[in-house]
């Protein structure tokens, strides 16, 4: 992935702007407010900020009490105008070294906090 995009991202990760959340990549309340973001949600969420176009809706998944937010029909993983932004390579699933291989998603959702995640993020832009 383009590193000055990488590096965005992990300082967003460390703002202490997003609540971290696992499952989704965006999660909102009844009023389609976010209130908790995977670490890809972050990526996306800043995707948008820089005018990638996505269609956003919000839906009840899976029949679960929490809503979160479709990024052109994506719930859970990347969307491919956010991954082509970053120039990422195609795989959700690239795995990492956190000190074992994982994927990002699965760091997010065991409950690595998000500056952890940043620094891998940080150490592997160039396998992303």
């Amino acid at each position: 992935m383009r590193r000055d995009i990488a590096e965005l991202w992990a300082e967003a990760l460390e703002s202490g702007d997003y609540p971290q959340a696992k499952g989704f990549l965006v999660v909102v309340n009844s009023q389609d407010e976010p209130i908790g973001y995977c670490c890809l949600g972050v990526l996306t969420e800043l995707a948008q900020a820089q005018g990638v176009q996505l269609s956003v809706e919000t839906q009840t998944e899976n029949q679960r009490t929490r809503r979160c937010l479709y990024f052109d029909g994506s719930y859970s993983f990347l969307p491919p105008a956010v991954k082509a932004w970053a120039q990422m390579k195609d795989d959700d699933m690239v795995s990492v070294t956190f000190p074992a291989p994982a994927s990002l998603v699965e760091l997010n959702d065991n409950g690595i906090p998000f500056t952890q995640i940043a620094q891998t993020i940080r150490d592997n832009w160039e396998i992303l």
